[in-house]
């Protein structure tokens, strides 16, 4: 950028010598500055064309890898995903039991499973149980449990992910 100042320069000179005309050599430098102003331009010029270029073509192969990592992250999940095939298919009583855990999303004692599937006491316990194996059920965090003869009865029993994932994906198909 010396070549600014060259030209302010000789701009300066070509001004005191107005007068005398005696300009024609400090014209002739400054035509020879500006050609190298000009090929310096058209040399920065092609330098940004060339890095713009690159640059461009960096942006696309960034892409692309990027692209390349989200597919190579998509198929190792899907592959490491555990596949949800139960290998046991609930009886119709045991669903029913769960799907009306389901549908009403609060506590249920097993008293409610008696009166509502016309069933015994030892029916209903037998269903509770096999839903409690398979985690299906859980007694909640905050037992209740009436200290009567039949306390049993009076237990409180929630449904858990594992039990609503069942519903969703094998009942409700």
């Amino acid at each position: 950028m010396g070549t600014i100042k060259d030209i302010t320069d000789l701009l300066t000179k070509l001004i005191g010598n107005i007068k005398d005309r005696k300009f024609a050599s400090e014209l002739r430098e400054i035509q020879t500055m500006v050609n190298t102003l000009q090929s310096e331009n058209t040399v920065l010029q092609e330098k940004n064309s060339a890095l713009m270029t690159e640059n461009s073509n960096l942006k696309t192969e960034n892409f692309k890898l990027k692209q390349a990592i989200e597919d190579y992250k998509k198929k190792t999940f899907n592959q490491n995903k555990p596949q949800v095939k139960p290998e046991f298919k609930l009886d119709n009583i045991t669903e029913q039991i769960l799907r009306h855990f389901f549908d009403t999303g609060k506590e249920l004692p097993i008293q409610n499973f008696i009166s509502l599937l016309s069933l015994d006491i030892s029916t209903v316990k037998y269903h509770i149980d096999i839903l409690s194996k398979k985690r299906f059920i859980r007694l909640p965090s905050k037992i209740r449990v009436s200290f009567k003869a039949n306390s049993r009865l009076s237990e409180t029993w929630e449904i858990t992910e594992e039990g609503r994932k069942y519903v969703i994906e094998q009942m409700s198909k």
